[in-house]
């Protein structure tokens, strides 16, 4: 069965302030659908839910080429500790 999205796993270790990645993405595929999804974020508002705190976090983003659109999942609790993750994340790749 073909899936009809590309995946991007991003882990983000608080501890070592270590990030690590996976999926069907690379070079500058990783960086585009990142970039992509944060500027779909601009002007959401703010998110007042609790973070979960976690040494370990772990965002999922699934892009499907043929709408441009992007799912994404976490488990950060909160959407602005999911972006700023993804931003330093976008950092660690230059």
């Amino acid at each position: 069965m073909n899936k009809d999205y590309l995946e991007l796993r991003v882990n983000y270790d608080l501890t070592g302030n270590k990030f690590t990645y996976s999926g069907d993405l690379n070079g500058n595929g990783v960086r585009d659908v990142v970039e992509s999804f944060l500027r779909s974020q601009i002007g959401a508002g703010s998110d007042e839910r609790r973070l979960n705190e976690r040494k370990d976090y772990s965002i999922e983003l699934k892009w499907h080429p043929s709408d441009d659109k992007i799912d994404v999942s976490d488990n950060t609790g909160n959407r602005s500790l999911r972006e700023g993750i993804l931003l330093q994340f976008l950092e660690s790749l230059d």
